[in-house]
């Protein structure tokens, strides 16, 4: 019988490449984007009985609970929650002082990344807490902006690198949560990648990250046994 997966940000990109590992792993897929792409229904298609794709909106908790009642109900238990879906704004990476500067669109990111994260995990732990999988995990997908040493050299960005921020301490908190089980809480900097929002924040360098490298690091890690809860990279490595 196969596993069951949550992962959100199915449309493109590493949320896609997510999708389709998944499945050669032995996962059935609850494919979450929004909006809905062709990318996720052709997917659907072609393995109708592995991918299920709902247009789910992760600042919205209508849609959240909809898609959760419809789940609980196809499904006994889950293995696999992966947060995936963000987005980044910031695009002219405007400093503090500039006139410009847009406390808005720091709630916008906030939202979707951190609280998005959030209301995910709220709505599908406790199908996880019913897995009997040795595997079963809650993975949240941060960013090198997140850390406070020196390989965080930003000066600006502050909405996308505050929500990355709170979506390590929100791993943090729900590890503590779970530590009277085998979940695994992880947080995960998949590097710099090559998709749209990689290309996006490119300037004087471009991004070296197939997707598809960093969704098989992120299983690799996934498959290990459980360790004491970090924010590290998608090799493993400690990140801080």
């Amino acid at each position: 019988m196969n596993k069951v997966c949550v992962i959100t940000g199915c449309g493109k990109g590493l949320g896609l490449e997510l999708c389709k590992q998944a499945i050669q792993r032995g996962y059935c897929v609850i494919a979450m984007t929004y909006p809905m792409t062709e990318a996720v229904l052709n997917l659907a298609k072609e393995y109708p009985r592995l991918i299920f794709p709902y247009e789910v909106d992760v600042t919205d908790q209508a849609a959240i609970d909809a898609c959760k009642a419809e789940v609980f109900n196809k499904f006994k238990s889950i293995d696999l929650i992966i947060n995936n879906a963000g987005i980044w704004l910031d695009v002219e990476r405007l400093e503090l002082e500039d006139e410009n500067f847009d406390t808005e669109m720091c709630y916008k990111e906030f939202d979707v990344n951190a609280m998005g994260a959030l209301r995910i995990t709220r709505a599908f732990i406790p199908q996880l807490r019913k897995s009997q999988a040795e595997t079963r995990a809650l993975v949240y997908l941060s960013s090198d902006c997140a850390s406070y040493k020196a390989q965080n050299e930003r000066k600006a960005e502050y909405a996308y690198c505050m929500s990355k921020a709170c979506v390590n301490m929100i791993a943090n908190l729900i590890n503590n949560a779970v530590t009277d089980t085998n979940i695994k809480v992880l947080s995960i900097f998949p590097g710099w990648m090559q998709t749209d929002m990689g290309y996006a924040g490119a300037k004087n360098s471009f991004p070296n990250v197939p997707p598809a490298e960093a969704a098989e690091c992120i299983f690799t890690l996934i498959n290990e046994p459980k360790k004491e809860y970090t924010f590290m990279d998608r090799f493993g490595a400690e990140m801080d």
